[in-house]
C-alpha cells in the first residue's frame, strides 16, 4: 500500500514531463513587424527653376479595407480576392504614408517654392487632391510584385485635371522588407508621372 504513492507521483511526473517537452516543441509566437515607405528617389528629376509659388498636398482619399495598416496581397491567380498580412503591417495607415511621400517627393524636385501638406488651400497656385484605387502585393508562385494606382485632381487657376497613375515593380525577393522597397519605387514612378504633368500647364 505505501508503493502507490509513488507510482501515482512517478506517473504525474512522467505526464508533467512529456507536457513541457511539448510546450518546448511549439513553434514562437509570431512577432508584428512594422514598415516604413523608403525616402522617395528624386535623383533623376528635378524642375530647372520653380513653376509655382506653392502647392498643396492633401491627404490621399482612402476607403474600405485599403485604409487598414495590414500590407494587403492578391494572388495573380486570383486577382478579384484581397487578403492581408496578419504580422505584417504599415508603421501608418497607407494614406498617411502616401501623403508624406508625395508631398516630399514634390518638395525635393523643386517645381514650386513652398509645398505643404495642410491649409485650406485657398492661397496655393496648385492643389493636388488624389485617392489610393490600389495598394497592395501581387503574388506569383515565385515573384512578388508591389502594385501603385493612384487617381489625381490637380486644382489650378479655376480650373481641374484627372489623371490616374499606375506603377507595378517587381521586388528583388518574396520578402516583406524587399516588397516595401518594391513600393516605395512604385510610388516613385507615380511621382514621376504626376510632376510631368504639373510641369505642363493645367488647360
Amino acid at each position: 500500500m505505501q508503493d502507490k504513492p509513488r507510482s501515482v507521483g512517478f506517473i504525474l511526473l512522467i505526464v508533467l514531463s512529456q507536457w513541457m517537452l511539448a510546450c518546448s516543441s511549439l513553434p514562437p509566437v509570431p512577432v508584428n513587424r512594422y514598415y516604413h515607405l523608403p525616402v522617395p528617389d528624386t535623383k533623376s528629376v528635378s524642375s530647372d527653376k520653380a513653376l509655382y509659388k506653392s502647392i498643396l498636398v492633401r491627404r490621399p482619399v482612402v476607403s474600405g479595407i485599403y485604409n487598414e495598416r495590414a500590407i494587403l496581397n492578391v494572388m495573380a491567380t486570383r486577382p478579384l480576392e484581397l487578403h492581408r498580412y496578419h504580422y505584417h503591417m504599415w508603421s501608418q495607415a497607407p494614406a498617411m504614408l502616401v501623403h508624406d511621400n508625395v508631398a516630399r517627393f514634390m518638395r525635393v524636385s523643386g517645381v514650386a517654392s513652398t509645398v505643404s501638406r495642410q491649409g485650406s488651400g485657398s492661397k496655393a497656385d496648385l492643389i493636388i487632391s488624389s485617392r489610393i484605387l490600389r495598394f497592395e502585393q501581387i503574388k506569383l508562385a515565385t515573384e512578388s510584385h508591389a502594385l501603385v494606382h493612384m487617381e489625381f485632381s490637380i486644382h489650378s487657376n479655376g480650373k481641374t485635371l484627372l489623371r490616374e497613375y499606375e506603377a507595378k515593380v517587381k521586388a528583388a525577393s518574396t520578402d516583406i522588407h524587399a516588397l516595401v522597397e518594391a513600393f516605395g519605387s512604385a510610388l516613385d514612378q507615380v511621382n514621376i508621372k504626376l510632376l510631368k504633368t504639373l510641369m505642363e500647364p493645367v488647360k
